[in-house]
């Protein structure tokens, strides 16, 4: 197999969020993954990479956009994320959680974002199992299911951001790698929510 053919196979490590390491692969685990050349060649520990994430957040011109950030982070590197919320948590807590996060869900149908998690709605009933399964990581120990009621006191939000419980379930007893977030989505009935074109759940008709 030709080094071209074997990149492409092992390349998708760098778009697993819960192995990609970022810039903190080493010369030899880019050589034995085949990612050389996929990075740039600088190696950075995890603590230079979190000192770059807190600068990039200073130059962010709100708390929704450095939300953004990090739930991008999140997606790409879930390593790195959580080692920056875990030791910074008075900065990176009212980010990720109130009160920033109770904006992102009043636009989460506004924000584009790799979706996180599950989402079943009312026309999947009689196949919800058969959905389920389709979760990539089996061995799940804890679920959360929201049906974007009630949340932060907001009222009905329909399909709604999550990371307020993934961050949550981080900091208990289950590693991020064992969690499933299922947001249940019926109908939604907050007018703002419903009746915005690019509303991202079902319509209340």
């Amino acid at each position: 197999m030709s080094t071209s053919a074997s990149a492409s196979i092992t390349a998708p490590i760098l778009q697993d969020s819960l192995h990609n390491k970022g810039l903190a692969f080493n010369e030899q685990e880019r050589s034995q993954l085949h990612i050389q050349g996929l990075l740039p060649p600088a190696v950075f520990d995890i603590e230079k990479q979190a000192g770059l994430v807190l600068e990039n957040l200073k130059g962010k011109s709100s708390d929704l956009e450095r939300y953004e950030f990090l739930a991008q982070l999140q997606v790409t590197n879930q390593h790195l994320f959580y080692y920056v919320a875990c030791n910074n948590l008075a900065q990176i807590l009212p980010l990720v959680y109130t009160p920033t996060v109770g904006e992102a869900c009043q636009k989460f149908s506004h924000i584009l974002m790799q979706p996180r998690g599950m989402f079943i709605s009312l026309k999947d009933r009689g196949r919800i199992a058969e959905i389920i399964d389709n979760w990539p990581i089996k061995d799940v120990r804890a679920i959360v299911v929201t049906d974007g009621e009630r949340i932060l006191g907001l009222g009905d939000l329909g399909m709604l951001e999550y990371t307020t419980f993934s961050y949550l379930l981080r900091c208990e007893r289950y590693g991020h790698s064992y969690r499933q977030v299922i947001a249940v989505h019926c109908l939604c009935w907050n007018s703002p929510c419903s009746h915005f074109a690019c509303h991202l759940g079902c319509w209340n008709q």
